[in-house]
């Protein structure tokens, strides 16, 4: 005679297994993917590196003038500069390696550079 309930007592505790499993993966990907991160700055040919986990203000010479970038709390920001449109001061903080921000009529480009994201990605999820 078949079972028609169709989970056994076994199943459960594989599904269990299966959940504990992946938490795990989860918990271990998500405690070894904080890689150190810096700031990188480019501007009228010459580079500057800064630590992001330090809270600061830079003032960096483009082309145009003096750019003013924030960091804070690992997020780097455009907080003033003298181009005129001003979009670069008005896009969003970056904080992730690989992002990148810039103030092209200035000259200047502000990237972060490191060895992992802290974030997990939707594809590993």
């Amino acid at each position: 005679m078949k079972n028609k309930a169709g989970f056994r007592p076994g199943d459960f505790v594989v599904i269990l297994l299966c959940i504990a499993l992946a938490f795990g993966s989860f918990m271990l990907i998500k405690a070894h993917s904080g890689g150190k991160k810096i700031l990188v700055i480019q501007a009228m040919g010459k580079e500057y590196t800064y630590p992001l986990d330090q809270d600061a203000t830079y003032q960096i010479n483009g082309r145009l003038g003096v750019s003013v970038i924030e960091v804070s709390e690992g997020k780097v920001r455009f907080l003033e500069s003298p181009c005129p449109t001003k979009s670069c001061v008005q896009h969003a903080a970056i904080s992730a390696a690989g992002q990148w921000s810039a103030c092209l009529p200035n000259e200047v480009l502000v990237q972060i550079q490191g060895e992992d994201s802290d974030e997990v990605d939707a594809l590993s999820f």
